[in-house]
């Protein structure tokens, strides 16, 4: 499956938000830029929140466990 064919995150339900305070890479911002044109209905938080759920789920430290 090449990487423009992976479809988008689904959106999320309302969940409380908290500020991380961090900066993101510059190459890293320029390709979630180029990812966000081509799913512009996508919020860039859907898109963070989706890649650190695959992030920690390979860790298999997601979802949390009771």
């Amino acid at each position: 499956m090449a990487r423009h064919d992976v479809p988008p995150p689904p959106r999320p339900s309302r969940v409380e938000r908290r500020p991380a305070g961090y900066r993101i890479r510059a190459d890293l911002d320029d390709a979630l830029r180029a990812y966000q044109e081509q799913h512009p209905d996508l919020r860039r938080g859907d898109i963070y929140d989706a890649a650190l759920e695959e992030f920690l789920r390979r860790r298999k430290v997601w979802p949390l466990s009771d």
